[in-house]
């Protein structure tokens, strides 16, 4: 496979070295180059996929090809721009027949995935965006046929798992989100990278994944494989079990040192507790009989509250006309009710802003809930 366009140069030269055997995986990112998350994100995926001692870097260097573009738009970010690039042209809006002279970023980025699709190794193409008002972590995926369905919304729910800041609801794999045009231009989604490349190669799995500028709306928990079993593991192999909070680590090493705590005395003093703490929030202070406690100081106990008053309040009208036309927009901030329906989302609770610090710390200190 050779492509004068994009070797003009180069002729029948030796190319570089051909893993036949392997599978692809092609990242990109920076097509709107004012989306400077998205090079956050492909950072973090960078520093993963090279790290010497993970061993989930180890076996996926072993058994994928990573074909990683960290910026589809240089002339555009070199020139500060926010979406365009030089020739004022929405790159994202032009996979389904780009040329060589008018985007030739695109064009090469084309070349590069319908090769792998045609040498069958093609498994996942994830382009990497930001996106300016709907908040979180989320993927926009294709809209398939049932069979097809489930395996494209897997991988969302397996992202859900495995990244604590990954909003699985706010995932869309809507039609309409294939179809919609941009207010501004009219030119269709159809033209971007997920929708084209999935037209193009039939493969499921073409995903848009967005980061906010800011924040998210929600904060999950990775469920353990086992406390025990996934610390040993990870110690086994001389590493940080990274995915395990350090509450966690402690409980397993207080277990194996100390003795287990006598089960009527814990009970009595989960009695006493309980005597004592009424609501979502309890101020405990001194009790009158100051005799045996006066060098005590003052305790707290702060529950994070959980209400339905307190969660993220809807958007009005108003504010979802007035959302940018990010790369894939779309007014629902939840999953297909018509395409997934069958694919149930993980209840996650949705928190006010000032208490997402309060989550993480409510996440990390006391560990993972049970599942």
């Amino acid at each position: 496979y050779f492509n004068a366009n994009l070797f003009p140069n180069k002729g029948n030269e030796t190319r570089p070295f051909v893993f036949e055997k392997k599978p692809s995986i092609i990242l990109t990112s920076r097509v709107h180059p004012g989306e400077t998350g998205a090079s956050y994100m492909m950072k973090g995926a960078l520093d993963f996929l090279l790290s010497k001692d993970d061993p989930r870097a180890i076996e996926l260097r072993k058994n994928f090809i990573f074909y990683i573009i960290t910026i589809l738009n240089p002339d555009g970010v070199s020139r500060g721009h926010y979406r365009h690039d030089t020739k004022g042209l929405n790159l994202n809006r032009f996979y389904l027949n780009p040329t060589h002279n008018e985007h030739p970023t695109i064009y090469a980025n084309r070349e590069l995935i319908m090769y792998c699709s045609n040498e069958k190794k093609l498994q996942i193409y994830v382009d990497l965006h930001g996106h300016a008002s709907k908040r979180g972590v989320f993927l926009f995926g294709n809209c398939l046929d049932y069979s097809h369905q489930i395996d494209n919304i897997l991988f969302a729910k397996l992202m859900q798992l495995n990244c604590v800041n990954f909003d699985f609801e706010g995932c869309n794999f809507t039609e309409k989100n294939m179809r919609a045009k941009d207010k501004k231009d009219g030119l269709s989604r159809e033209g971007s990278g997920r929708v084209a490349m999935y037209k193009a190669t039939s493969l499921n799995h073409c995903y848009t994944l967005e980061a906010n500028y800011y924040s998210g709306r929600v904060i999950g928990a990775i469920p353990p494989i086992g406390k025990e079993d996934y610390v040993e593991t990870m110690k086994k192999y001389g590493l940080d079990p990274i995915l395990v909070p350090e509450a966690m680590k402690k409980q397993v090493d207080e277990k194996s040192e100390k003795p287990q705590e006598d089960k009527e005395e814990k009970k009595d003093e989960d009695t006493e507790n309980s005597d004592k703490a009424e609501g979502e929030s309890v101020e405990i202070t001194k009790s009158d009989d100051t005799t045996d406690n006066t060098d005590e100081p003052e305790k707290k106990i702060i529950m994070i509250p959980n209400t339905e008053e307190e969660k993220e309040p809807s958007k009005s009208k108003n504010d979802t006309e007035n959302e940018d036309d990010d790369d894939d927009d779309e007014d629902s901030s939840k999953v297909s009710s018509d395409a997934n329906s069958n694919v149930k989302a993980g209840k996650i609770d949705a928190i006010p802003e000032s208490d997402v610090r309060n989550r993480y710390s409510a996440v990390y200190e006391n560990g993972p809930p049970a599942y």
